[in-house]
């Protein structure tokens, strides 16, 4: 009848829509210039999330990159209010001694409703990445090399990606939102987190603060 027709058509068109996305994220990015960048010349005038627990001092910048000195369960981040329409974002940095997994060095883009999708290392030699509340790790680091990790989505799908030398890139998981968070991503971002952010955004430590260490971040872009 034409009422299942009609459903058929929508169905097919779905699935046209899917795989057109698949194609395109097979391809490199066609991004030019990030619509933000923090560079860390100098440091950021923003919000120093930091846990009681670790020094005063913990986040520092020098030589260009932004120094972390935390406990491995804790959490120590800026908070830049960012309202961008966003595709993605880049971030470099090296896990050196910090001996954070959930906890360990990243960044995370965050919606006005708080969801939000972060990538990251992790002190396990793996890299990370939490979309919308949902942890994935994988794909390889190590500590005391620099590591360039990439997200970037389209309406229903996106990538996390990992480099070695920000140039070659290697495709570790695909993430789909297209049922329970349709839309959420093409708004306006509302602040970009940066640091040992915990996997929920949240200034929060565990209940175990892990070993003293230290990593760094060379940048993050936003696309």
């Amino acid at each position: 009848n034409t009422e299942m027709g009609v459903r058929q058509e929508r169905v097919g068109a779905r699935m046209q829509s899917i795989l057109a996305e698949q194609e395109a994220l097979r391809e490199q990015p066609d991004w030019v210039e990030p619509v933000f960048k923090l560079e860390f010349d100098v440091m950021p005038k923003t919000k120093r999330m930091v846990s009681a627990l670790n020094p005063s001092d913990g986040l520092s910048v020098k030589d260009g990159a932004l120094k972390i000195h935390s406990y491995g369960n804790t959490h120590a981040f800026l908070k830049i209010p960012l309202a961008v329409t966003a595709s993605g974002f880049v971030i470099k940095l090296r896990q050196e001694t910090d001996a954070g997994q959930s906890w360990g060095p990243g960044a995370m883009l965050q919606w006005p409703n708080g969801i939000g999708i972060r990538v990251g290392a992790r002190s396990d030699g793996t890299l990370q990445s939490d979309v919308f509340g949902k942890q994935t790790h994988g794909g390889k680091h190590v500590h005391d090399n620099w590591v360039w990790v990439r997200v970037r989505w389209l309406e229903r799908q996106g990538v996390v990606e990992r480099s070695l030398d920000g140039q070659n890139w290697k495709r570790l998981w695909t993430f789909d939102w297209m049922f329970e968070h349709r839309g959420v991503a093409s708004g306006k971002t509302a602040s970009l987190l940066v640091g040992k952010v915990p996997f929920n955004g949240e200034a929060v430590d565990h209940s175990e603060p892990g070993l003293e260490g230290h990593c760094e971040i060379d940048f993050v872009r936003v696309y």
